[in-house]
Order: structure tokens, then sequence, then C-alpha cells
């Protein structure tokens, strides 16, 4: 027991109180009644253990007993006072400075100290009220509930918890790192994860205790060992920047933790559940939880579940079927010791996002089809019952040992990508190894065998009923980077393997011809004459998809890539002059890169009577084509060609692919547009000359240009009002870029910003700039006047206005505020159009902003603007809500100019929205959410609307403006449904008799009565919310959504400005 008497080293003294009868002390006790309370103060103790219990017949009025440890002559001992009877005790701890009360014991006492303030080594409560005292600070603390209903806050180092009844509801919040744990659960309770708020409630008395969490970031201690008593976990989130503490459940003893239907948190898991011999019961479809343990029985009663935590297999875990399930999702399942296994004997399908292992065998069992989405291990060796092939598994391998898959039957076409991991090995190393086999895959059925599907290089003739092939990695084939140079795939009757069947220098991408004896790249194949580079395949893996020519010495001989075409490879080749056949390259090739490095390259592709069009990606770098060869290739087609300025200016105007990549000018200073070329000019470097590149009327490409220059200017030659081009991606790489923009407001088209770092300067003859920013890290607008955004703008970081002229202004036609959106200086950002959406945990901030057209504001998100001025002809705010998700905007200070602010509130659904039962919907009605606020917010005549495609939602919303917020209101949740008319069933005459209104059930008293003083009342504290959202879903025929909303205030409401986007600020 909690309170069982200390160690035997200690020295104990046993004191009763009684009021008349000795018999009510119990025995072993030093007996002092109340009229001889001097002879008990005159006597001398010296122990270092004093245990005070005070008997049902004692009454301590008006202080009459007042305990000050004056006769203990000791430098420090404990103390325990308790008694039968919930009686009052005042004990002055002040008048002896001089000892240290080690540990202070409260058993069912009502106990006044001198000290409020006392700062406790070590403080044990059960049924106990401590008067007096708003926070506690001990060491550690050892409490049930109860003892703390008047407590408003704790500063432990431990905290320990004990949960065995709900006699008052207590809510506290703990203001230091601490650890925490909970325990003595006697009776079935439902935790809650509110936010940071833990809570736990009785669902009989509705008695809570709720523990504010906003310092602790260890894990809170949960432990469950009492038989058949059921745990329920819920969650109730409001926002994706709630980062509650982790739970940490301990059952045993076949204890139950339930999980019950309630909304989605935003993070993966808030519970970890270390089981031995318990069970886990899942009725909600997210279930946000880690599981770990032996002997673990987790019970489905959901149609489709995801747990989006982890679960650590060690021993055994059971699924067992409720509630006939479809589909399990486990969002990571880790292997932690041999043999472990995890048991879903029911038909359904098991989706495992993350398979985690360290080489430890395991068994996956059932009726149910196992698919894997992703392996994450070393190796691996796991065993399925039915295992899903949807997409290629990787075999993990090193020089003798590889991952093993089995399974009693493949469901479709297992396709294995093995991927050696090991450091590269020497060749000795290989060659220690040479011919080893290595089993990646077996299908264990005595029934079945494997058929073996076309790989690369061979195939067989057999039907068989499973199949399986293996195909190495196709990319970074240089040296021994995949092993793919060296190993062959094997497939025999029942399994799959590969074998080391090539040496260590057999095969080699990196081609070179060279007569000289210097040039070639360092581990290059050297061919030094033309009859024997005719015989470069026999030295390349078939298999490879990148091929490396390097030709020093020029070769007036095309390349033949006749066996190829089945393979596609990307093909580099870096030489003066190369000769392509066009036979050979039409289509059947992967991306082509020419490289004339110093020299402008010369490039011959021959034609064919019937010319099969070249369709393959191109990279030309210093690069000219022959006239005639540019004719076989399909431009049109081509999705991309890339140019460095040389090749730009020797190319030709009539082959224009879709998109034009521009690479290596950043020797240019300016673009400037015309109707019919864009010239690239140069200032600054010598040597360099300007390039012009002539358009097309009848095509219009796409340009993507990036360039380490760091300054530019953006121009338009005169009377340009449109170009046949246009740049779909321009992007500055310079860390500290400057970006001039000439472009006159006639110019109607876009050029496209991505990220961008630095100074936009806009003269004011340019106002109107046709840039369209996109990721942007930081952008500081120069200008003397209004510049003004003709094109949509995604700002997702900082824009500085503090070079802005005086008076000037930023105009936005339409911008989209992210997460990290923030607007420095003075000057205003006029907002035509605008969406502020959040995601994140960032409170987007804006310094002036003029509200002239129609602003949307998205759920979960935080925006505080510090001078908000309405002025447009009809000005729309939309706000978007979900059932748990309610934007927070905060508006320092509001002027309004001209035009009424119409506020629309749009209903957003979401397939993630909370589902909450009748019972809990009940609870919850006519509240208020304070959503837009302001210090001078006058807000009377504005309008408010209600958008939502349930149209009973609408029927149940309202707004309201109070002197600094407007605020959506939850009205009539559940409407009276009218009575049927009684029908008689005596005679006409007689009247029907009305069933009589029955009275609600009174609460027994939480406590034993005194007569002698009350048990004080808990207080409130003035700036704390709570909030809880919920939301129930609809029936086949009517879809009825409500939003359950409570705030719990003492005498006034807190300033609605610090709710701080949340639907939940706090719960105490």
């Amino acid at each position: 027991m909690f309170f069982a008497l200390f160690a035997s080293a200690l020295s104990q003294t046993l004191i009763c109180f009684y009021q008349y009868q000795e018999s009510e002390c119990p025995s072993g006790f030093t007996l002092f009644s109340t009229s001889d309370f001097d002879q008990f103060q005159q006597s001398q103790h010296s122990d270092n253990s004093y245990v005070f219990h005070f008997a049902a017949d004692m009454i301590n009025e008006g202080q009459n007993l007042v305990i000050d440890f004056s006769n203990v002559d000791a430098n420090s001992f404990e103390v325990t006072f308790k008694s039968d009877s919930f009686k009052q005790v005042f004990a002055d701890i002040s008048l002896k400075p001089s000892y240290v009360l080690t540990s202070i014991s409260l058993e069912n006492v009502n106990v006044f100290l001198s000290q409020t303030d006392y700062e406790f080594n070590s403080l044990k409560m059960r049924s106990s009220i401590l008067n007096g005292f708003s926070i506690i600070s001990s060491k550690d603390l050892n409490t049930d509930s109860f003892s703390l209903s008047n407590i408003q806050e704790i500063s432990p180092e431990t905290v320990f918890v004990s949960l065995h009844d709900f006699q008052k509801s207590a809510s506290v919040k703990i203001s230091k790192e601490a650890d925490i744990e909970f325990s003595e659960i006697t009776s079935s309770l439902t935790t809650s994860v509110i936010g940071k708020t833990v809570r736990f409630t009785d669902p009989e008395t509705k008695n809570s205790f709720s523990l504010l969490c906003d310092s602790i970031s260890t894990d809170i201690k949960i432990s469950h060992n009492k038989e058949n008593v059921i745990v329920n976990l819920e969650s109730v989130f409001n926002g994706v920047d709630e980062h509650p503490p982790l739970l940490a459940f301990y059952l045993n003893n076949n204890a139950i933790l339930a999980l019950p239907e309630s909304n989605s948190p935003p993070i993966s898991t808030i519970a970890v559940a270390h089981v031995d011999s318990a069970s886990i019961q899942i009725s909600n479809g997210i279930a946000p939880i880690s599981i770990d343990g032996t002997n673990v029985n987790i019970h489905l009663k959901a149609q489709t579940v995801k747990i989006t935590g982890y679960i650590s297999l060690s021993d055994k875990i059971v699924f067992v079927n409720d509630d006939q399930n479809q589909n399990l999702v486990l969002n990571t399942v880790s292997i932690e010791k041999e043999g472990a296994s995890m048991l879903v004997d029911f038909e359904t399908t098991v989706i495992i996002n993350n398979f985690v292992s360290n080489s430890f065998k395991c068994n996956f069992e059932g009726a149910a089809k196992y698919q894997i989405v992703e392996f994450r291990a070393e190796t691996y060796n796991a065993h399925f019952s039915n295992f899903v092939c949807q997409q290629p598994v990787p075999a993990f391998y090193i020089l003798g040992k590889s991952s093993f898959l089995s399974s009693n039957n493949f469901i479709g076409e297992l396709t294995l990508t093995p991927k050696f991991i090991g450091n590269e090995p020497t060749q000795e190393e290989v060659e220690a190894h040479f011919n080893e086999k290595l089993e990646l895959a077996a299908l264990v059925s005595a029934k079945k065998s494997i058929k073996r599907i076309k790989s690369i290089r061979r195939s067989a003739n057999t039907k068989n009923d499973a199949s399986i092939k293996i195909l190495f990695p196709r990319d970074g084939l240089k040296g021994f980077n995949s092993a793919t140079n060296i190993y062959s795939d094997l497939i025999e009757e029942n399994s799959a393997s590969i074998i080391l069947d090539h040496h260590y220098l057999d095969f080699n991408n990196d081609i070179c011809y060279n007569t000289g004896t210097e040039g070639c790249p360092e581990g290059s194949v050297v061919f030094s004459d033309k009859a024997s580079f005719l015989k470069w395949e026999e030295h390349v893996r078939p298999t490879a998809t990148i091929l490396n020519f390097y030709f020093v010495t020029p070769l007036v001989e095309s390349i033949d890539f006749t066996n190829w075409v089945d393979v596609h490879p990307d093909v580099y080749i870096n030489a003066m002059a190369v000769i392509l056949e066009q036979k050979f390259i039409g289509g059947q090739l992967g991306t082509i890169t020419i490289d004339g490095k110093d020299k402008l390259a010369q490039i011959v592709i021959n034609r064919e009577s019937s010319p099969v069009m070249i369709i393959s990606p191109l990279k030309l770098y210093n690069v000219k084509i022959a006239p005639h060869s540019i004719e076989t290739i399909n431009c049109t087609l081509l999705s991309s060609i890339h140019l460095d300025p040389k090749t730009l200016a020797q190319f030709p105007v009539n082959c224009v692919p879709e998109t034009l990549v521009l690479e290596k000018f950043d020797d240019f200073s300016s673009i400037e547009f015309s109707e019919e070329s864009i010239k690239f000019a140069n200032s600054t470097t010598a040597g360099v000359t300007d390039i012009t590149y002539q358009l097309k009327q009848a095509s219009r490409p796409l340009f993507n240009l990036t360039t380490a220059a760091e300054s530019l200017t953006l121009s338009v030659s005169e009377g340009t009002t449109q170009t046949f081009a246009e740049f779909q991606h321009f992007e500055m790489t310079s860390a500290n870029s400057v970006l001039y923009s000439e472009i006159p407001s006639t110019f109607k088209d876009v050029v496209n910003g991505y990220g961008f770092n630095g100074v936009l300067n806009v003269e004011s003859e340019f106002s109107n700039v046709p840039l369209k920013f996109v990721d942007n890290k930081k952008v500081e607008v120069q200008s003397p006047g209004n510049v003004e955004f003709s094109s949509s703008w995604e700002i997702d970081n900082l824009v500085d206005l503090n070079k802005l002229g005086k008076d000037a202004s930023l105009i936005f036609d339409d911008v989209h505020f992210g997460p990290k959106a923030q607007i420095e200086g003075e000057s205003s950002a006029i907002l035509a159009n605008a969406f502020f959406d959040s995601r994140e945990k960032h409170q987007q901030s804006i310094k002036k902003v003029v509200h002239k057209g129609t602003v949307k504001v998205s759920p979960s998100t935080s925006v505080s603007i510090d001078e908000y001025v309405i002025d447009g002809e009809s000005p729309v705010l939309s706000v978007g809500y979900r059932m748990a998700e309610i934007p927070s905007i905060n508006l320092n200070k509001v002027t309004q100019k001209s035009g009424n602010l119409k506020v629309i509130f749009e209903y957003e659904e979401s397939t993630d929205e909370a589902t909450y039962s009748e019972k809990v919907q009940d609870e919850y009605s006519d509240v208020n959410i304070p959503v837009i606020c302001g210090k001078e917010l006058i807000c009377d005549k504005w309008a408010f609307e209600f958008s939502s495609k349930v149209s009973q939602f609408e029927k149940i919303l309202n707004a309201s403006c109070t002197k600094n917020c407007v605020n959506l209101n939850l009205i009539n949740l559940h409407p009276p449904t009218p009575a049927p008319t009684p029908v008689p069933t005596t005679s006409p005459t007689e009247p029907p008799t009305e069933k009589p209104t029955e009275k609600p059930t009174e609460q027994p008293s939480e406590q034993p009565t005194e007569t002698t003083a009350p048990t004080p009342t808990p207080q409130i504290d003035d700036d704390k919310i709570m909030i809880i959202v919920g939301a129930a879903a609809a029936t086949t025929a009517v879809v009825c959504i409500i939003i359950g909303i409570v705030f719990c205030v003492r005498k006034k409401r807190v300033n609605a400005q610090l709710n701080n986007s949340k639907l939940l600020a706090s719960t105490y």
C-alpha cells in the first residue's frame, strides 16, 4: 500500500488524537485527548518519523490543536497526517527553521499549513486537501487526482498521480520538465489527448483530472495492470502545430487499452503501448499509437484501421477481427527479435508502409494478404503466408549475405531488385566469393512452383503457378556501385538467386578511343585502334543504362546501338567530332548528351531513306549540328533540348522543341524581349559576344533559364507587347541577386521567377511587374513609387518593403501567402485577391494591409496583421473552417475607409474530419469561438454569410460581433422534435395523460461533510480556455455535421486575440 510505514531503519513515533473515546484510535499508537493537547506539546521526541492519526470523534475547531514540532529534537524527519473521516489538521512549519522535513504524507485529511509557499522535498497525498496552496513546489510529488482539486499549478521533478477514484474534478498545470507517472487505475477511464493537455475522465461520475503539459517533452508513463478494466485513449486535435507529450502505457495482467472513435491528430504517435499479456481495442479509423511487447492481442473494431505509429515485433502480435475489417494499414513494423511473428488469421489486406529489419527471421501468418510498400533494412529474412506483389522488392545483399523473402503464395508477379549495400570490395574479396550463390526468394508451398519471367538476357518456357524476375539496378553502373557488373540472376523451380559469376573488371561503362597515350579518364577501357573499338560492347554489361564515350582521337565511324533498343541507355559523348546513325538512335536511346568541351564539336547524323525521327532528349554543349542533320530530329516531339550559349548561337531556328533549357549563361547581364527574338547581352565579360535567338511566329517554345549572374536586367524592346517565347522557369542562383525590371505595363507575358533571393529594382515608368515569383527566399522591393504585380505571387518567406519610396505601396493582383510568409516595412501591401494558407507551425505576419477585393483564409491558418485597412467597393473576407480547424485572424488595428466588409464562413469538407458519438455532441452547445479579433475592431456593419454543401450545417451556425471580436456561434445543436399527438386509450372525452417531467438526479456529495470547515472550492484561472471540437457524420440519406465547442472561463471572458488560432488554448 502507498502509505505503508517506511523502512525499518527509521525510528518511528505513532500518535493518535481523540476527542472522547480511546477506542477510536488504532492499536500501537500513543494516545492524546484533545483536552490534554498541552501534554503532547510538553512531551519530547527524537525519532525521525512521525505518524499523527486523528480519530473519527475528534473535532479541531478554531485551530485549537496546532502541531508545530517544537517538541521534536531531530535535524530531519518525515511526518504523516492521516484520519479515517477527513479531519482538519493545522500545522505550523515555520517556528523551527533549523529542521528539514524530508517527507510529508497526507491521507484523508484537510490540512492547513502556516506557510503556503513552502517548498517540499517530498509530498505524498491521498484523498486530502492542502489548503491555501495554488502552486505546489516539490521535488517529488505523489498524489491522487482528488488531492489536486484545489491546486492550479505544480512544479515537481517527479510526479506520481494515482487514478484510483474521481470524487472531484481537477485541472492542473505542470510548469517544469518532470518525470510523470499515472497509476493505480481501478475503474474504466477515458484518456484524452487535447493539444498539450492530458485528461482522464470517469465515464460514470463525469469527473476528470487534467494535466496541462506545456513544458513537458519527455514521455508520460501510465501504468495499467487491472484485468477487465478498460482505459480509453482518444485524441481531440484542433491544429497542426499541437505537439503533445508522448503517453507511455504499460499494460499487463490482461489489461485493456481502447481507442474509441475520435478525430485524427496531425502527428503519427500520441502514445506508446508497452504490452505484456494485454489487449488493445481499436474502433477509430486512425490509431495514433505505437505498440511493442509480448503476447499482444489487437482487436479491430473498424472496417479500415491505420496504425500511424510503429509496431515493434519482438514476440507475437495477434490481430483479432471484431468488425469485418477489410483493410489494415501499419505505418511501420520493426523486427526486434529472432522468431518474432504477426498473426492476422482472417481475410483482409495488411499494408505495411515501412518494413524495418536487422536480419532477424520473422513470420507473418494467417489468412491475410500482406503488402510491403518500402523495405528499410540492411538485410531481412521474412516469411509471409500470402505476399502481394505490387511493386519491385529490393533484395539487399553484400558479399556472402543477402535478404531472403519466402511465401506460401506470391500474389502477382514478384520483381526482385538486388541492391548491393556494402563498401566497394577489393578485387581479392571478389575472387574469394567467386561462384557464390545468394538465395533471394523462395516459394515454400509444395503445390506451386516458380515461373521465370523474361529477364534481360534469358527466359524459360515452362508454365507454372507463380512468376518471378530479377532486375538489377539500371543506373550508376560504374565500377562496383551496384555489383551488377559481376552478378547474374538464377531462377530455379522454387527459388530465385543471384550468383557471382564474373570477375571484378569484366565490365566497364567508360569507353575511350585514343591512338595516343594521354587524355582518357582514369579507369576507362582504352581502345587504341578502330578494329578493337568496334568490339566495345563486349566490355559493357548488357543491362547498363549509362554509356560514356570519350573520343580523344576523332573516329570517322558511326556508333552502332542496334543491341540497345530494349535498354534505352543514356549516352554521353565527349568528342571534337562524332558521326551518328539515325536508324540506331531514333527513339531507342535515352538522353543523348554531346559535349564539345573546349572546341566546337561537329555533329553529323546520317539520314535514312525512310527516316526514323530522333525523339530522344538532347543535351548539347559547345556543339554545332550539320545543317542536313537537323532534319533527322523531330523537334516538335522533343520534350526538351539543353543548350549552352555557344550552341544556342549556332542552333537552327527551325528546330523548336517543347522546352529550351538554357544553361551556363552566367556571363550575360541582360535579357531583352522583342516580338521576334530574345537577346542575351554581355557588358562585363571580355570575349563573350551577344546572342540573339530568333523566334518563329508559328511556334511558342517554353524557356528554362538558370543563371549564376549576380545582376540581371529584364527589358522589352520598344513597341513590343508580346513575344513568341515564354519564360516558364527563370532562376538566379546567386546568394545576393539584383534583378532590374524594365518591362512596361503594355507587355502581356509573364516571367516565372523561382527561388529568388535579393533585390528587385523597379523604376517608376515600369511599375507594373510581369513577374510571377515562386518559392522566393527573400525579396527586397526597391522603387520610388508604387509597384504592382499583375500576375500571381506565391510568398512563403520574407518580402521587405523598406526600400519603397515614401507613400509607395506594393499592389498584389493575386497573391498566395504560404506558412512562413512575412511582409516587413511601413509601406502598405494592397490586396486585390489574396489567399492565406498555412498548414505548419508558423504565424504569417504582415505589417500593413489594404483590403480592396477578396481575401481568403484557410483552416488552421494563423495570421497577424499590424494595421488592417478596409478600402474597397465590395471587400470580401472568406474564412474557411473544418470540424476541428478554425483559423485565427489577429488584426492589431482596423481602419475602415470605404465599403462594408462581407465575411463568409465557408465550411471545407475533409476526409479527416472528427467523428463523435451523439453522447459527446450533447455535452457541448451555446458557445462562441473568437475568429477575427482586433483592438479597434468595429464590426457592427459587417455582413455575415455561411457557405456549406451540407444544408443542415448552415442552420446551426451564427456569427456575432462583440467589441473586439467576430465570434462563430453554435446554436440550436439539437432542435427539439415536436411531440406526437397523443392517442386516447380510454374514452373520447377523457384527456390524454401526460408523462411527468423527470428531474435530474442530484449528484452525491463529493466528500465527507466537515462541520468545522468546508472543503475549499477549486479555482479556475482567468486566462485559460478549453474548447473541444466534435463532429458527427451522417447516415445514407441525410448528413448532419456538428461542431461541439466548450469554453471554460471564470468571471470575465478571455481576450479573444489570445486564442492563438487554436480551438483549445488550455484546459485549466
